[in-house]
């Protein structure tokens, strides 16, 4: 019996199911429910240089620290690096990836370089 990591995605999260094929980066978004093969599947889709954006207010707190941990250093194994985005949800961001984090008020607009 085996797990259907499709479940894990809807259209909306899983935002390019192409780009890593061709080249570019995609980003992925999982709600891991448990440690074992969710945790898993997040570290595969890094080791395939992918962002992966995950969350972890479904783990208990020891779920959740041993998952940040394995996907920690998978991520810096691999030479990237991990994000807070909030409390529960981080990301893992690959070599070469600049992330930049824009902290704006109700009265400034964002400016695009």
């Amino acid at each position: 019996m085996g797990i259907d990591f499709n479940k894990f995605f809807t259209a909306e999260e899983e935002v390019s199911n192409e780009t890593a094929a061709t080249g570019g980066f995609g980003l992925r978004i999982i709600r891991p429910n448990s440690f074992g093969l969710e945790t898993r599947k997040i570290t595969d889709l890094i080791k395939k240089g992918n962002i992966v954006a995950f969350n972890l207010e479904n783990l208990s707190s020891e779920e959740g620290q041993r998952s940040f941990d394995f996907i920690s250093g998978a991520t810096t194994v691999l030479g990237g690096r991990i994000e807070k985005i909030t409390d529960k949800v981080y990301a893992s961001v690959p070599a070469g990836v600049s992330v930049e984090s824009l902290e704006v008020t109700n009265e400034e607009e964002i400016e695009e370089e």
